[in-house]
């Protein structure tokens, strides 16, 4: 399911996405990665499943994904027909989704290494670090 964040509920109001911090485009340059990508025998693409859904939100950012729920969409907006929902996980269609999900999985990458590095699998850290610069999360 894909959440209109851009939604606003008048002309004056501000969206969802418009309120929050979009990111920093964290992705490498994908013409430089095909580039070299082409400089080998082979290539690995790899999914991850469900990524943002797989992605938690930190406790104090999950304030900004409340919505309402109607109970019954008959009986109108009454406190009693409304509950209130919030997102735990990143969902689709919020404007900083991608971002999120790229500096997850750098982060994984950068500890999963440092783990190799400190068991002294060289061959695992070089491989991650290659990992590392030639990925390319697509969003």
């Amino acid at each position: 399911m894909i959440y209109n964040a851009s939604a606003k509920s008048n002309n004056e109001a501000l969206s969802l996405n418009e309120s929050l911090y979009r990111g920093l485009v964290m992705s490498s340059e994908l013409c430089g990665i095909l580039l070299r990508l082409r400089s080998y025998p082979y290539g690995v693409i790899a999914d991850i499943k469900k990524a943002f859904l797989q992605t938690e939100l930190h406790e104090k950012g999950r304030d900004m994904t409340r919505f309402l729920w109607l109970e019954e969409l008959f009986l109108g907006l009454k406190p009693t027909n409304l509950e209130i929902y919030q997102f735990g996980r990143i969902a689709f269609g919020f404007i900083p989704s991608p971002f999120l999900l790229t500096v997850t999985v750098a982060y994984y990458l950068r500890r999963t290494t440092e783990e190799a590095s400190s068991e002294g699998n060289e061959n695992r850290v070089e491989m991650l670090k290659q990992i590392q610069q030639q990925i390319h999360v697509d969003n």
